[in-house]
């Protein structure tokens, strides 16, 4: 619980539309993201572009365990074709089998409290 609630925090302050590569790199470059959390491969723009010595970096110490994780969501828009026979949503049960559901904008504790 602690974990969505930090996410869906963590969105809300997030920088508004794409956050792929140059989006990022650029925002980062021109200060609009003090600090940018992501992939080894903004290194090469930001190291042609700018000044290496200003780039830090937080290296794990390897002193606790870790596994690689991600948030991924399954979305059904309102135009599928296929909405109909229910392929959509067998493939979103499939793949979210036993886990909570929220949809977007409902309160993470109360959906996850509840089993939504």
């Amino acid at each position: 619980m602690q974990a969505l609630t930090y996410y869906r925090d963590l969105a809300a302050n997030t920088m508004p539309g794409s956050n792929d590569i140059m989006e990022v790199k650029d925002a980062f470059m021109n200060g609009t993201a003090p600090m940018a959390i992501y992939s080894t491969y903004i290194l090469p723009a930001v190291i042609k572009e700018g000044d290496p010595k200003n780039v830090g970096f937080v290296v794990p110490t390897e002193k606790n365990s870790a596994v690689y994780g991600m948030l991924t969501s399954l979305t059904i828009t309102g135009r599928a074709k296929d909405r109909r026979d229910g392929s959509s949503r067998k493939i979103c049960h499939l793949y979210g089998a036993g886990r909570q559901h929220c949809r977007l904008g409902d309160d993470v504790a109360r959906c996850c409290a509840a089993g939504e």
